[in-house]
């Protein structure tokens, strides 16, 4: 509902009821917030390890980490929760930059 109209009369608020529908369907759809988090997470990864140096060769992409889709509400595995604990933001800035990348 947020309105918000330039002094030459053109609605800016669209571009906020946009971002806000498209929060609110990643919101709901828990597999595709569980995909962008883990997504979001391999950048920061990837973000760090370019920061100190190493290259993209490097990255450690050939660690074995459980698929996105192989996750389930109902799992209580410790790798499932530490994924998902890493995966969360833990400021808000992070997480307005997770969110930025989700959308």
């Amino acid at each position: 509902d947020f309105q918000y109209i330039d002094r030459d009369g053109k609605d800016q608020g669209v571009n906020v009821r946009e971002k806000v529908k498209q929060v609110m369907a990643l919101l709901k759809d828990e597999e595709r917030l569980r995909q962008e988090r883990t997504h979001a997470l391999k950048t920061k990864e990837r973000m760090a390890l370019e920061g100190t140096g190493i290259g993209s060769g490097q990255l450690g992409l050939g660690r074995s980490r459980g698929s996105p889709s192989s996750y389930n509400s109902s799992s209580s595995s410790p790798r499932y929760t530490s994924d998902l604990e890493q995966a969360r933001p833990q400021t808000s800035g992070e997480e307005e930059l997770q969110l930025q990348l989700a959308l």
